[in-house]
C-alpha cells in the first residue's frame, strides 16, 4: 500500500532540514522542489505544486500564511474543487512512488484538503511533527519577516494546535529539532523505525545537517513564568521530551484557553479592520482577474488611448478622457481605437455587440482600477491605524502584564519576607533554648565525666590489683607446676625401673606385657601433652609480661587519652581473663594428667601386684 510522510511543523521549526533528512533516506519528494534561498541555504525541500496550491487555499479564502485569525471553514464547492486539484496534484507526482514526502508549513492549516484527496486515492498516512522552542521560531521570524514577537508566537500556537489536531487519527511522532541537530544519528533512527526503513549509511545525512544551521538558541528554561499557560506547558512538555504521551485531553484544555485569549485580542475594532482588509483582498483579485480577462482579448476589442488621443487631436486638447468619448461618441463616429483597426480598416461598427460589451466592460474597469487605487489608498490607511492600534495594544497588553508581574513579585516578596521573618524569630528563639539547654547539659555532662574519671581511676587500680593478685597466683602457680614436675620425673624414673623389673618377666606373663605396651603408648602420649601444656605456660608468660607492659604504657597516657585508654584497657582486661581462664584450663589440664597419672601407677600397683 502507497504511504504518504506529511510534515506538519510551524515555519523556521526543522521542517527543511527534517525533508531533507528524509530525502536522503531515498523518500520522493516530487519532481519540482522551490529553490534554496539566502534563509535556508540548504533547501526547503517543498514540493512546488504542492506549494501551489496551499497558497491559493489560503488567498482564496483571504488569508495567507501570516493570517492570526484564519480558521478552516471553506465553502463545500470550493474544498471539492481543491480536494480535485490534490488528487491531480499526487496522481501526477507520486504515481510511481510507493513511499513519499510533503513538507510545507501551511499543511498545517490546509491538511484537511489533502486529508480528503488521500482518502480518495486509497494512500496511507503518518506524520511527523517537528517542534522547536516557539521563542526561537518568534526570534527567527523577526530576523527574517520583522514580525513582533508577539505575534510569531500567535502563529506558532495556532499552526501547532492544529497540526496536532488534524495529526490525531493517523500514526505520528514528534522531532525535537534541537535533538535532530546535536543528536543526528538518534533521531534518524526514530525515523527509520517509525517508517519501517532498514537502517542504512548516515555519511550523507550527517555532512547534510550541521549545528550551524539552528540558530537563535535558547534554553527551555530561560522563559519567564508569567506567559500563558497554553504556551509554557507546551514548553514544559518539550523540555522534558514528553509530546509524544500527552493525552488529547490536555491538548483540548490548553487550545480551548489559546482560543478565549485570542478572542480578547481580537476585538470589534480589530476585527472590522481585518473585515476591510479582506474585502480589500477580494475586490484586488476580482479586479485582476477581470484585468487578465480583458488583456486576452483581440486587438479589435481594445483601446489604445495614446494612438487615439494621437489621431484625434480635438479630443486631446479638449482634455477628455479617450475611453470615455469613444464609448460615447467615438464609436458612433466611426473612429479607429487602435493601429490594429486603422490598418486593417475594421470600423467600430464592424466590431460585434460582444466586442462592444468589452469596451464598456473595459470603461467600468477603468472606473474600478480608480476606485481601486482610492480603497488602497483607504486600505494602507486603515492598516496604518490597525498596525497602530495592534502596537498599543501590544503595549497595553505588556504594560499589564508588567505591572501584574510586578504585583505578584511584589506580594510574593512580601510574603516570603514576613515567612523569613517569621522563620528567623522561631530559630532565634529556638536557638537560644538549645543555647541554654546545651549549657545546662554541658554542666551535668562534666559532673558525669569527672564521676567517670573518678570511676575509671578506682577501676584502674583494682585492675592494676587484681593483675598483681594474678601474677602472684601465676607464680604460685609455676611452683606448683614445677614440684608436680619433678615429682612426675621421678615416678617416672620409678616407672622405668619398674618397666626392667616387667621386661624381665616378660616371657612368663604375656598378657602383662601386653598391659605394659598399652601403659607406654599412655604415657608418651602424656609426655606430650605435658610438653605442649609447657609451651603453652612459656607463651602465656610472654603474652602476660607484654599485658603488664601495656599496663603501664596505659597509665602514663590516661590523663591525654580516657576514653580511648578505657575501651583499650577493657580489651587487654578481657585479654586477661582470657589468659586466665587459659591457665585455669592449664591447671586443670594438669591436674587430670596427674590424675591420670596416679590412675596409670594404681593400674600399674595392680599390675605388679598380681605378677
Amino acid at each position: 500500500m502507497k504511504t504518504a510522510i506529511f510534515i506538519l511543523g510551524m515555519h523556521r521549526s526543522g521542517t527543511s532540514a527534517l525533508a531533507g533528512v528524509l530525502e536522503r533516506l531515498g523518500i520522493e519528494l516530487g519532481s519540482e522542489l522551490y529553490p534554496a534561498g539566502p534563509d535556508n541555504e540548504k533547501g526547503f525541500f517543498e514540493n512546488v505544486k504542492v506549494l501551489e496550491l496551499n497558497k491559493k487555499i489560503l488567498s482564496e479564502n483571504n488569508s495567507a500564511y501570516d493570517d492570526t485569525n484564519f480558521y478552516f471553514s471553506i465553502n463545500k464547492d470550493l474544498f471539492n474543487g481543491y480536494v480535485a486539484y490534490a488528487v491531480q496534484i499526487l496522481e501526477e507526482e507520486f504515481l510511481y512512488s510507493k513511499l513519499f514526502a510533503i513538507k510545507d508549513p501551511r499543511l498545517c492549516l490546509t491538511f484537511p484538503v489533502w486529508e480528503a484527496a488521500l482518502k480518495q486515492l486509497n494512500i496511507d498516512v503518518r506524520i511527523i511533527l517537528p517542534y522547536r522552542n516557539p521563542f526561537e521560531v518568534a526570534k527567527s521570524l523577526k530576523s527574517r519577516n520583522l514580525f513582533s514577537v508577539e505575534k510569531s508566537l500567535l502563529l506558532w500556537t495556532k499552526h501547532f494546535y492544529s497540526a496536532e489536531y488534524f495529526s490525531r487519527n493517523y500514526k505520528r511522532i514528534f522531532i525535537d529539532f534541537d535533538a535532530l541537530v546535536h543528536d543526528l544519528e538518534a533521531q534518524v533512527l526514530r525515523i527509520q523505525n517509525f517508517l519501517g526503513l532498514e537502517n542504512g549509511n548516515q555519511n550523507n545525512i550527517i555532512g547534510f545537517i550541521e549545528s550551524r544551521l539552528k540558530h537563535k538558541n535558547i534554553s527551555y528554561d530561560n522563559i519567564k513564568d508569567s506567559i500563558p499557560s497554553f504556551i509554557k506547558e507546551i514548553i514544559l512538555l518539550m523540555k522534558n521530551v514528553k509530546l509524544d504521551e500527552a493525552p488529547f485531553g490536555l491538548f483540548d484544555q490548553l487550545r480551548e484557553q489559546y482560543i478565549a485569549t485570542a478572542e480578547i485580542f481580537y476585538s470589534m475594532d480589530v476585527l472590522a479592520d481585518l473585515e476591510v482588509i479582506k474585502n480589500l483582498r477580494e475586490a484586488n483579485a476580482f479586479l485582476s482577474q477581470k484585468l487578465e480577462y480583458l488583456e486576452q482579448l483581440g486587438h479589435k476589442a481594445v483601446l489604445d488611448t495614446d494612438y487615439y488621443l494621437a489621431e484625434n487631436t480635438d479630443v486631446r486638447e479638449a482634455g477628455i478622457d479617450p475611453l470615455r468619448h469613444f464609448v460615447e461618441s467615438g464609436f458612433y463616429e466611426e473612429r479607429y481605437p487602435n493601429e490594429y483597426c486603422k490598418i486593417n480598416k475594421i470600423k467600430p461598427n464592424e466590431i460585434s455587440k460582444i466586442d462592444k460589451k468589452f469596451y464598456e466592460m473595459y470603461r467600468q474597469l477603468n472606473i474600478a482600477q480608480n476606485f481601486k487605487v482610492s480603497l488602497e489608498q483607504d486600505n494602507s490607511q486603515k492598516q496604518q491605524e490597525l498596525e497602530q492600534k495592534t502596537q498599543e495594544l501590544e503595549q497595553s497588553s505588556q504594560t499589564i502584564q508588567t505591572l501584574a508581574t510586578q504585583k505578584a513579585e511584589i506580594e510574593n516578596n512580601y510574603a516570603q519576607k514576613l515567612q523569613e521573618i517569621s522563620v528567623l524569630n522561631a530559630s532565634l528563639e529556638e536557638m537560644n533554648n538549645t543555647l541554654s539547654s546545651t549549657i545546662e547539659t554541658n554542666a551535668q555532662q562534666k559532673a558525669e565525666l569527672e564521676i567517670q574519671i573518678a570511676e575509671i581511676n578506682q577501676e584502674l587500680q583494682t585492675t592494676s590489683q587484681n593483675l598483681e593478685q594474678t601474677q602472684k597466683e601465676k607464680e604460685t602457680l609455676l611452683e606448683q607446676n614445677s614440684q608436680k614436675q619433678q615429682e612426675l620425673v621421678q615416678k617416672t624414673e620409678e616407672l622405668e625401673q619398674k618397666q626392667q623389673e616387667l621386661e624381665q618377666k616378660t616371657q612368663e606373663l604375656e598378657q602383662s606385657s601386653q598391659t605394659i605396651q598399652t601403659l607406654q603408648t599412655q604415657k608418651a602420649e602424656i609426655e606430650n601433652n605435658y610438653a605442649q601444656k609447657l609451651q603453652e605456660i612459656k607463651e602465656l608468660d610472654v603474652l602476660f609480661d607484654e599485658t603488664m607492659n601495656d599496663l603501664e604504657n596505659v597509665k602514663e597516657m590516661l590523663g591525654s587519652d580516657i576514653a580511648q585508654k578505657q575501651q583499650e584497657i577493657e580489651q587487654k582486661t578481657e585479654e586477661i581473663e582470657q589468659k586466665t581462664q587459659e591457665l585455669e584450663q592449664s591447671s586443670q589440664t594438669i591436674q587430670t594428667l596427674q590424675t591420670q597419672k596416679a590412675e596409670i601407677e594404681n593400674s600399674y600397683s595392680i599390675s605388679a601386684f598380681w605378677v
